[in-house]
């Protein structure tokens, strides 16, 4: 059984904030295009769910062919929450980690996720609700599977800055919020490798 971190004020009232502002919509537009390669409502090239969002990651043109692809992207203050939580994540693993990938994910009523996986064995996410208010009837739950077994899993609940830590080659996903809900479930999610 696979352990699962949870952390809640995982940041201080100024970066909590900060990330809050990224998904304001009026700073950095949202794109529907995110889908899961392995969902089986996936035929004949065609999706029969709702796409869900990210914020758009746009990438500064670069000779350097390697940047122009990275799964960073550009946007600083993502990167710079994503190193904050890194430090955090080090001093509770115990291993030194560096970033690999930023990714963002909206979510509105309707649009559920489908299990999937973030990386390898060696690798690790830390996801953040960036929710500045939640209330507990708007569902948007995180639900890590810890092995091989369905029934053998965790839920997170959705409370804002609060933190998960785990293996990224275990099935994942967020659930979308209920019908009660008139906002988008915002997360952050960075995946780290370990340095060996």
């Amino acid at each position: 059984m696979e352990k699962i971190y949870i952390f809640d004020d995982v940041l201080d009232s100024n970066n909590c904030q900060a990330l809050v502002e990224e998904f304001n919509q009026f700073y950095n537009p949202v794109i529907y295009v995110k889908t899961e390669q392995t969902s089986p409502y996936i035929a004949d090239g065609r999706l029969n769910y709702p796409l869900w969002g990210a914020l758009h990651k746009p990438m500064t043109e670069s000779k350097n062919t390697a940047l122009n692809r990275s799964p960073l992207g550009d946007n600083l203050c993502l990167i710079h929450i994503s190193e904050l939580i890194k430090i955090k994540a080090q001093k509770t693993l115990k291993k030194n980690i560096k970033l690999r990938r930023v990714n963002t994910n909206v979510q509105f009523y309707g649009m559920e996720s489908w299990p999937h996986k973030d990386g390898k064995s060696n690798e690790w996410t830390f996801l953040i609700f960036a929710n500045d208010l939640w209330h507990p009837t708007w569902g948007g739950s995180f639900v890590v599977h810890r092995g091989n077994d369905d029934r053998d899993y965790v839920n997170v609940p959705l409370m804002p800055n609060r933190g998960v830590l785990f293996r990224a080659d275990l099935y994942h996903y967020g659930t979308a919020p209920s019908r009660y809900c008139v906002e988008p479930r915002f997360s952050l999610a960075a995946t780290f490798t370990e340095i060996t």
